[in-house]
C-alpha cells in the first residue's frame, strides 16, 4: 500500500488488480476459454453459471486476460466506491484497442444497477470444491455507497488471502451482465 498528499492529507492507496471475465464455456462441454474481441461471445451455446478462479493458470489466464484488455491494473484510495472503480475499467475497455462496446441500458434504476460490468465474490469463502479442487465465483449486486475498503476488510466474499492476493495487488473480480 502506498500513500498519496491531498488536501495537505496523507490518503491510504490500494494497488487493485481488476479481472473481467468473459461468459465461460461449460466444463462439461470444453476444457479452455475462447475469447471474441469486441464481445464476449464464445465457441458453444453451454455457458457454465459461475466463473471459476484460475489458482493454477493464473499467469496464463492473466496473460490471456491482459492480452484482451480485461485486466486493469489501477492505484486508488480505499475511499474509492466500487461503482466508481467499474465505471473506470469499463472506460478503459471502450477505449482499449478492441473498442468494447456494451448495450445502452435504459431501464428505470439506479446507475449502480445498470452498469455493464458484475462484481463477483467468492463462493463458499473462497474454499475450493471437494470434487475438482476448484473456487468458484459469483454474481452479487453492491451497494452504491460500498467502497474498496469495504470489500478489502471483507474476508468471507472478496479477501480471502489466498485466492484474493497477487504480488502486491489486492484482486477483484468482475463480469459482464448476462
Amino acid at each position: 500500500m502506498s500513500t498519496t498528499i491531498e488536501n495537505n492529507a496523507e490518503i491510504p492507496l490500494l494497488r487493485i488488480k481488476f479481472k473481467i471475465y468473459p461468459p465461460q464455456v461449460s466444463v462439461n462441454c470444453h476444457r479452455h476459454i475462447v475469447l471474441s474481441a469486441k464481445s464476449f461471445s464464445t465457441c458453444a451455446k453451454d455457458i457454465a453459471s459461475d466463473p471459476i478462479v484460475y489458482r493454477f493458470l493464473r499467469d496464463s489466464w492473466n496473460a490471456q486476460l491482459e492480452a484482451y484488455h480485461l485486466l486493469h491494473l489501477y492505484e486508488v484510495p480505499l475511499s474509492t466506491r466500487i461503482t466508481a472503480l467499474i465505471q473506470r475499467a469499463i472506460r478503459d475497455m471502450e477505449t482499449s484497442p478492441f473498442r468494447y462496446q456494451f448495450k445502452p441500458d435504459t431501464r428505470p434504476y439506479f446507475s449502480h444497477e445498470t452498469l455493464k460490468l458484475q462484481l463477483l465474490e467468492f463462493v463458499n469463502r473462497g474454499v475450493p470444491c471437494p470434487n475438482d479442487g476448484q473456487v468458484q465465483l459469483r454474481c452479487v449486486a453492491h451497494r452504491e455507497d460500498q467502497t474498496i475498503q469495504n470489500l478489502a476488510t471483507d474476508r468471507y466474499r472478496f479477501a480471502i488471502p489466498t485466492v484474493a492476493i497477487e504480488g502486491t495487488y489486492f484482486v477483484i473480480h468482475a463480469s459482464e451482465l448476462p
